[in-house]
């Protein structure tokens, strides 16, 4: 059943727009289970996150598939399934406060995470972009996302963005 519905999603996006996967990479298991909310911005300024139809997968996982129930989010070996229509978009991520004070952080990164913005076009669309935390030229973590449509360099797991 799942298959069949999957299938029929993919055909509706085809007709009717695109669908853009949003990867976001296995790092390391501290920050794995940090979550990073997605929000996308139609060319209105509107947040549209919770209003488009979305998917989410552990890529560990094939074939399992499920819905947001709520504001849709990444965790590290995850990726988004969204169907984003047509017109101009802004997607970024972010961390809240309250969710990085739960993880054993550094104090200075026990704050807001936030990415820099990544503009898309439905005339020129891409199938996949990846999200990655940043770090200082040391690899310590800075409190920050990344966006990219380039997937970031792998050892045995995701290596920070380096800013």
């Amino acid at each position: 059943m799942r298959k069949v519905f999957v299938f029929l999603f993919a055909l509706f996006c085809a007709q009717n727009g695109f669908s853009l996967i949003i990867y976001r990479p296995e790092n390391s298991k501290n920050i794995n289970d940090l979550r990073c909310y997605i929000k996308i911005e139609n060319e209105n300024g509107e947040d549209i996150s919770e209003k488009i139809p979305a998917w989410f997968e552990f890529v560990s996982e094939k074939g399992k598939f499920s819905r947001f129930k709520k504001k849709p989010y990444l965790l590290g070996g995850m990726a988004a399934h969204v169907f984003l229509g047509t017109g101009k978009f802004k997607i970024s991520v972010y961390t809240t406060k309250e969710d990085a004070e739960g993880f054993s952080l550094p104090e200075k990164i026990k704050k807001e995470w936030t990415s820099d913005f990544f503009e898309l076009r439905s005339d020129n669309p891409l199938n996949v972009i990846f999200v990655n935390p940043v770090s200082d030229e040391n690899g310590f973590y800075n409190g920050k996302w990344h966006i990219d449509y380039r997937a970031p360099r792998f050892y045995l797991f995701t290596k920070p963005y380096r800013s």
